[in-house]
């Protein structure tokens, strides 16, 4: 069994401001927010996490898939624009804005327990609205996760809480090559 990742300690805070409103989430690349988070609160419900590509719905619903032990598409799945791997009974599904905004607008999304924005200073027109739509509403839970978002002033703004993890530092050294540039320029291109 592996170490737990750096997210970790923040389960139970996590949980508890969930249950008081909005949730802003910030923590390291690689601490464990796309992956842990939706499993922890599918305890609660259907959770729809909400990726600002393609490629990312599909890669982290995979992932998730394989850290659940179950086949991508039953439990845990994604639904992008044509492409849909997953079910009704699907209980953490992965979309792109574009498709949380037209289940937003047919009610398909007030079925989820909690709604989670992830990578959300990738900012666009479909993410911002969605936002602002879901502020408005009694709508499900919802939490915004990034690694690089002053979370406190985004918390402020959405009247939520802000909840900053930690992540792993490694050592780096650096090193510098004495000599010439490695790339070629116009002088010595033939050789």
């Amino acid at each position: 069994m592996s170490a737990p990742l750096p997210i970790a300690p923040l389960r139970e805070p996590i949980l508890a401001a969930l249950d008081r409103g909005p949730v802003v989430i910030t923590s390291p690349t690689g601490s464990g927010k796309s992956t842990e988070v939706p499993r922890w609160l599918r305890a609660r419900g259907p959770v729809v996490v909400v990726e600002p590509r393609r490629v990312a719905c599909r890669g982290v619903a995979a992932r998730v898939a394989e850290l659940e032990g179950t086949e991508l598409g039953s439990a845990v799945g994604y639904v992008v624009r044509d492409d849909v791997c997953a079910t009704g009974d699907t209980a953490i599904t992965f979309v792109t804005p574009g498709v949380a905004l037209r289940w937003l607008q047919s009610g398909r999304l007030d079925r989820a327990a909690t709604v989670l924005l992830d990578e959300f200073h990738e900012r666009s027109m479909d993410l911002d609205l969605l936002l602002a739509l879901l502020l408005r509403s009694d709508s499900p839970s919802l939490g915004l996760l990034s690694a690089t978002l002053d979370g406190d002033r985004v918390a402020e703004h959405i009247g939520g809480e802000h909840l900053r993890g930690e992540g792993r530092a490694f050592p780096v050294d650096l090193r510098w090559l004495p000599g010439r540039t490695v790339l070629p320029d116009v002088r010595g291109l033939p050789e």
